[in-house]
């Protein structure tokens, strides 16, 4: 409730010596799980950079706005429906 009236995930980062393993996906799966629980029957948006809005796409986001600056990186603002 402080920035979306959805639950939100922050930042995710893998180091770069694990990119590549799939562990975005596992943390992403495990911040998911935790909105749901949490908050049943919600959303949940995020402020993805813009270059990963494919992957985000791939779990489950989609794109609900245009893109943004954030810290001078472009950036978009992606929904996931309520399960």
């Amino acid at each position: 409730g402080v920035k979306y009236a959805e639950p939100s995930i922050g930042r995710v980062i893998t180091s770069p010596e694990t990119r590549g393993l799939g562990l975005g996906r596992v943390l992403m799966a495990q911040g998911i799980a935790r909105c749901e629980a949490a908050w049943p029957a919600r959303g949940i948006r995020i402020s993805a950079q813009a270059h990963l809005a494919p992957f985000y796409r791939s779990i489950g986001f989609a794109t609900v706005g245009g893109e943004y600056l954030e810290d001078n990186i472009p950036h978009v603002e992606m929904l996931k429906g309520a399960t």
